[in-house]
């Protein structure tokens, strides 16, 4: 792999809809196809060279966020795509869950500027536990 590049996948989803632990990551990878799909071939067999395949998920706060965040990142010269479910399981169809990025180079300074005020998807993870007398 070349060492002057980074390529990465970046997507984001959508916090606002308190999706399960499995629902978010059913949604990132959503998003992750759509981005590869996106992709110029050339960066996905960079990417592929690496042999790590770096993927960031962000956090949007809510639909409204992931539009204003597509909005933004295409006028900053990126493809993207919205992911919007059906509604077959724990939230209503129609949704917009996440939003996927095409394979961007992150050592390019435009690629920072662009990505590099958003902020990593962190979930609270809830854990009970029982205990016996």
């Amino acid at each position: 792999m070349n060492n002057e590049h980074d390529i990465v996948m970046y997507s984001f989803l959508n916090k606002g809809l308190h999706m399960s632990t499995g629902k978010a990551a059913a949604q990132a990878q959503h998003a992750a196809v759509e981005a590869f799909r996106l992709s110029n071939k050339a960066l996905v067999d960079e990417w592929y060279s690496g042999g790590h395949y770096t993927k960031i998920v962000f956090e949007a706060e809510n639909e409204q966020a992931l539009y204003t965040i597509k909005t933004y990142i295409e006028e900053r010269g990126f493809s993207t795509k919205l992911i919007i479910d059906e509604g077959l399981t724990e939230i209503s169809p129609h949704q917009v869950t996440a939003l996927g990025i095409e394979l961007v180079d992150r050592n390019i300074q435009h690629v920072k500027d662009t990505f590099g005020s958003f902020r990593l998807y962190n979930d609270i993870v809830k854990v009970s536990l029982e205990f016996k007398r």
